[in-house]
């Protein structure tokens, strides 16, 4: 009768230690996939807050201007615009 509840016990202990396991385990991917989702929203809210300073700075339609000038070759209509390579 001694070695069945012994038996019995070792399973139960054995079933217990698994379902532990399992539970930590998956805890352990929950904190890995938690960690790379934060690093994600770290990094979008610092391009948010990058186009936020675009927008404010383009905003400004004397930046536009340079903006526009410096990297599209614009000029108004009565400029001359030379190019030094």
């Amino acid at each position: 009768m001694k070695a069945f509840f012994y038996i019995v016990g070792s399973l139960f202990i054995g079933a217990l230690a698994w379902q532990v396991f399992n539970v930590w385990s998956t805890g352990r991917a929950l904190t890995i996939e938690a960690d790379s989702v934060l690093s994600e929203v770290e990094g979008l809210r610092a391009e948010n807050n990058l186009t936020k300073e675009e927008l404010y700075y383009f905003g400004n339609t004397a930046n536009l201007e340079k903006a526009l000038r410096a990297k599209f070759d614009y000029k108004l209509p009565n400029e001359k615009l030379i190019k030094i390579r």
